[in-house]
């Protein structure tokens, strides 16, 4: 689905979509606000966002949706957003999502914001940084009640970040990223 203007989607199911670029289930372009309500998006693939792809002034939001075994064979095996994101997940689990670069679940940066509230991040990989989530160039990311659970990275397993990084009440346990010098 390529959106340029407001989507809402409830109740929804994107199961086995791919693309050869970017955003398998979802591509947004352009001043766009996305709302996602109780929406499942399993098993999508894409180069960028396996599941969602967002880029230049993007509102996107999750509520109570879920992001299973989503990939990306570069970053953002669920989402990759940049330039002036936004993006909101509430009661949103992402679980076995995989980037073969950076950003497992997520990937955004270049300006914007992510606020993650009661989420849930579990079995994530990037075979480079961040297993969990990524953030470069300005990100702003606040984290309220959100578990961190057997995430992985080659660099890093949680959050990495060049903006502003903030973690209320969370639970972190079992993740790992190891260091490969070649």
């Amino acid at each position: 689905m390529r959106n340029q203007g407001k989507c809402v989607n409830t109740d929804c199911h994107f199961q086995d979509n791919s693309a050869s670029l970017y955003g398998g289930a979802i591509y947004l372009t352009r001043d766009v606000k996305n709302i996602n309500i109780q929406t499942r998006f399993l098993s999508n693939a894409a180069e960028q966002g396996g599941a969602i792809y967002m880029i230049s002034k993007i509102d996107c939001t999750n509520f109570d949706c879920s992001f299973d075994n989503n990939s990306a064979s570069a970053d953002g095996g669920a989402i990759f957003g940049q330039l002036d994101t936004e993006l909101i997940n509430n009661r949103t689990n992402f679980v076995n999502n995989k980037a073969d670069v950076n950003g497992g679940a997520i990937l955004n940066s270049k300006r914007g914001k992510n606020i993650n509230v009661g989420c849930i991040f579990f079995k994530n990989h990037a075979d480079g940084a961040a297993g969990a989530m990524g953030f470069w160039w300005g990100i702003n990311c606040t984290n309220i009640n959100c578990n961190f659970t057997q995430n992985t990275g080659t660099l890093r397993a949680v959050p990495t970040t060049a903006g502003t990084f903030f973690l209320y009440n969370y639970a972190y346990y079992l993740n790992d990223a190891t260091f490969k010098c070649t």
